[in-house]
């Protein structure tokens, strides 16, 4: 069990870790609804913690084993450090976005707490869930979209974890995630200075998925878009926006390599990126306009967006992804014959 600090040893967050990772969910909402996780009682068992650092004169480097964030004097740090590990850890464990939504009833402000790593809940689930709508919904839907542009320690953003996800939805290292509790391994970026980094250190990620899982991404894409569009434009510490990473992807291929449904999957959802990118900018353009801040001459500033269709009667709606595989038919220049999108979608690399 990795809640080794202080409040980590006592037997009701024990309990519910190994509710968590038995995957009792049911049982491990009881126990969040109980006494023992009361504001009271935590707030006496924070204090109590408290005490007991002080009296061993723990440093903040002893803090650094747990995947946590070091612990600092507040009682608000204490509890939260311990809460927002096991909440990574449910996450990270196929918890439902139900048990999700006990757990940010119970810890309402849980969602801003980071990991060792930087990333918040919102990462996680983006980097490792992101064909659960309900789960990233019920994070992003908790603060209203706060953390949707929050950087993690690479300062990427959910939507660089998101659209990675695209590429490699199952990467080999995701599956020592949920025993950690955090994501641990593998670097998120699909670039550095091997140019068959890509094939040789995600070889063992799942390249292909089903319509049904590759619908459940455009729909918590269009959730980060509804509550945070202008991460699409944050820069990680690589210089990488989330739609490099989409364009990188892509680029892997390039070259004398099968397109298979990885790079199908990239080039749909650049498509999907790039109208609601288009969107946005008409948008911003009308209200520039009403605020007579508008020039005309800004319309060409957009590159390609001339005969583009306009999103307002577009098929691609929030809450409609399925029809985000049918506006690739008439847009994509991808050269497939024979096959209908689920089809391509779905095939085997």
């Amino acid at each position: 069990m990795f809640l080794n600090n202080a409040i980590g040893n006592s037997s009701s967050l024990q309990k519910l870790e190994k509710l968590i990772r038995q995957a009792k969910w049911a049982k491990a909402s009881q126990l969040l609804h109980s006494k023992k996780f009361s504001e009271a009682n935590m707030e006496r068992r924070a204090k109590k913690a408290q005490k007991l650092i002080s009296s061993m004169s723990i440093t903040e480097e002893c803090s650094s084993t747990t995947p946590t964030e070091s612990t600092s004097s507040t009682t608000e740090d204490f509890t939260g450090s311990s809460m927002s590990a096991l909440l990574n850890l449910a996450i990270l464990n196929d918890a439902p976005g139900s048990f999700v939504q006990v757990f940010l009833d119970v810890f309402p402000g849980i969602t801003s707490r980071r990991d060792r790593k930087g990333m918040t809940a919102l990462h996680i689930a983006c980097a490792s869930r992101a064909t659960d709508p309900d789960l990233i919904g019920a994070l992003i839907r908790h603060d209203l979209g706060g953390m949707a542009k929050a950087q993690d320690l690479e300062g990427k953003t959910p939507m660089h974890h998101l659209l990675f996800y695209v590429c490699y939805p199952k990467r080999k290292e995701s599956l020592n995630w949920g025993q950690y509790g955090y994501c641990q391994g593998e670097t998120y970026s699909i670039v550095n200075e091997s140019k068959n980094s890509v094939k040789a250190e995600f070889e063992g990620s799942s390249l292909s998925i089903s319509q049904e899982e590759f619908n459940a991404i455009v729909t918590c894409i269009n959730l980060l878009f509804r509550y945070g569009i202008t991460s699409l434009f944050v820069r990680d510490h690589a210089d990488h926006t989330p739609i490099d990473v989409l364009h990188e992807c892509k680029a892997s291929l390039a070259e004398g390599v099968k397109k298979g449904p990885k790079w199908e999957r990239a080039d749909i959802i650049n498509i999907v990126v790039r109208q609601r990118l288009i969107k946005f900018y008409r948008q911003q353009s009308r209200i520039a306009e009403s605020n007579s801040l508008y020039k005309p001459e800004l319309e060409d500033a957009l590159p390609g967006s001339s005969g583009l269709p306009d999103l307002q009667s577009s098929s691609v709606q929030d809450s409609d992804a399925s029809s985000a595989a049918g506006t690739f038919t008439g847009l994509s220049k991808m050269e497939v014959t024979g096959l209908s999108i689920g089809d391509s979608i779905m095939s085997t690399s």
